[in-house]
């Protein structure tokens, strides 16, 4: 008798309320508080209905002038067919159709799952609102953060403060991120990581496509691979294809080679391993004391299964190091054998000392200088303290570095030398010229310091003011000692 009056006083005030107003549909008891504020409560099976949105709950308090309710334990709302939210409590004011959502949240739609201890809900604007951490899961991803808002109607979720995506390939770590839960995209708007098995991103900004692996990145960007870091103002990098371009102020490091590229812009490829890098690129080789720099309008690496790479620069090459200069068209630097190799009018200069060939080769041990090999019309050039050109030509030549610095150096095969012979006082004897097939060079401070003759050498000695014309340039001489960089600067003349 007692529910049934109360469900008659409950119909009677429903037909008297508003459209707007919150309405009951159905509850197994029902009690209703006269005089005074209006005030329902209702137990089992409640069920409300508000502006097209149904919610269901075990029991439930309904504030009538103020068009609120209280509901309690196993409270689900559906909106649409599409939003359902659970709570073991929820609070809904039907005015300003604004939702407070406690303990065991749950909101769902199509494309997403959200859990969290508290929930606000807005129906007019469509978005969910926590701030003491929340979990979002999809069929892709699993997101973390401490603060989120769900924008239902364009799908979107804004993180903030320790966000966190994960799926099977990578974890995301960010400051703030966008994520939309339909296109699956992830737009970076602080600080952010990427990690996976094989590589690891950072920037402050930049979108990444969770489905596609397709990203770009902004602001310090850069990208870890292994021992190799692709830097950049910008980053684009497509994960299926092993595919990385860098715009602005690019970089490549690779710390196991101790070396870094840098230029304007860059791509990098991983199957097979590629990297170009162009826009005034420079490459530097950090050694134990000092470092080598080269140019050239281009810088191409490769990179094989077993970890061996080849650094390929093209076209008016420039090289230098504090104790070493160089010039040539082209180079190639194999890990493989420690080798650079020069090619098309190579030059090289050592203090002093100017060495030339059809090809050179600079073979390092332990990131230092340790032999020099020039193949074909191999030419030395060495100034005296006047000025005066001491000069050995061969077939082929081989030095040695000891501590980084030329220390000696053997012509093989038709060997020619023009020296210009000084007393201990420092005046000149004379022009000593030579022919031996074999021939030894000693230097000294980067300079020549004397020669010795292997194999039967046929000599003359001229006073300086009877040199013969024609005795006192080798055939190949020439003086390229303009073409020298000076500095690391000059390397980009």
């Amino acid at each position: 008798m007692l529910l049934a009056l109360g469900l008659m006083v409950f119909g009677l005030a429903s037909a008297q309320q508003k459209a707007d107003r919150i309405r009951i549909r159905q509850a197994d008891e029902g009690y209703y508080k006269k005089g005074g504020e209006r005030i329902n409560r209702l137990i089992g099976s409640v069920i409300f209905e508000h502006e097209g949105a149904l919610l269901h709950c075990d029991s439930a308090w309904l504030y009538a002038d103020q068009n609120m309710l209280e509901a309690f334990e196993n409270v689900h709302v559906i909106q649409d067919d599409t939003i359902h939210l659970y709570s073991d409590y929820l609070r809904y004011n039907g005015n300003t159709r604004l939702a407070e959502a406690d303990k065991n949240v749950t909101l769902r739609d199509p494309s997403m799952t959200l859990t969290t201890d508290h929930l606000d809900f807005d129906r007019n604007t469509q978005t969910a609102d926590y701030r003491t951490g929340g979990v979002i899961v999809d069929e892709e991803n699993t997101l973390r953060s401490l603060k989120g808002i769900y924008f239902s109607r364009s799908r979107t979720f804004h993180f903030s403060t320790d966000v966190e995506l994960t799926n099977l390939r990578y974890q995301m770590f960010s400051d703030t991120l966008r994520y939309h839960s339909s296109t699956k995209v992830a737009r970076f708007l602080g600080p952010s990581r990427i990690l996976s098995d094989s590589s690891r991103i950072y920037c402050e900004n930049g979108f990444y496509d969770t489905r596609s692996d397709i990203a770009q990145f902004k602001r310090n960007a850069e990208l870890w691979d292994g021992p190799q870091r692709l830097k950049g103002d910008s980053l684009f990098y497509n994960r299926n294809q092993g595919l990385g371009k860098a715009f602005g102020d690019v970089s490549l490091l690779d710390t196991a080679e101790n070396s870094l590229i840098t230029g304007q812009r860059g791509d990098y490829q991983k199957y097979p391993e590629m990297a170009a890098v162009g826009g005034e690129p420079l490459y530097s080789l950090f050694e134990s004391g000092d470092s080598l720099h080269i140019h050239g309008d281009s810088i191409f690496y490769l990179g094989d299964t077993l970890g061996h790479g080849l650094l390929k620069i093209f076209h008016r090459v420039r090289i230098f190091r504090e104790d070493m200069q160089g010039v040539c068209d082209s180079l190639t630097y194999s890990s493989i054998d420690s080798t650079f190799r020069l090619y098309d009018a190579p030059a090289l200069w050592s203090g002093k000392s100017q060495m030339t060939g059809d090809t050179i080769r600079l073979e390092m041990r332990l990131q230092k200088m340790d032999s020099l090999k020039i193949d074909g019309n191999a030419f030395v050039l060495s100034k005296d303290s006047l000025e005066h050109f001491n000069q050995v030509r061969g077939k082929r030549m081989k030095g040695n570095f000891r501590n980084g610095e030329l220390k000696n150096m053997n012509s093989y095969g038709n060997g020619q030398t023009v020296y210009y012979a000084q007393e201990d006082d420092g005046d000149y004897i004379g022009v000593n010229r030579t022919d031996c097939s074999n021939i030894k060079m000693h230097f000294q401070d980067r300079e020549i310091d004397r020669v010795t003759f292997l194999v039967k050498p046929v000599s003359n000695l001229y006073p300086m003011s009877k040199v013969p014309e024609g005795e006192l340039e080798l055939k190949g001489f020439q003086n390229r000692f303009n073409e020298r960089p000076l500095d690391k600067a000059s390397v980009f003349d």
